[in-house]
């Protein structure tokens, strides 16, 4: 589930700092 989440983050919005807020969101889990 939070592979396929971090993917559609990824190709809905490729350059946005929001990828990073996801990206530490999955670091954290």
């Amino acid at each position: 589930a939070a592979a396929s989440l971090c993917v559609q983050v990824k190709g809905a919005i490729p350059s946005m700092p929001e990828r990073t807020a996801v990206l530490e969101l999955l670091k954290s889990l």
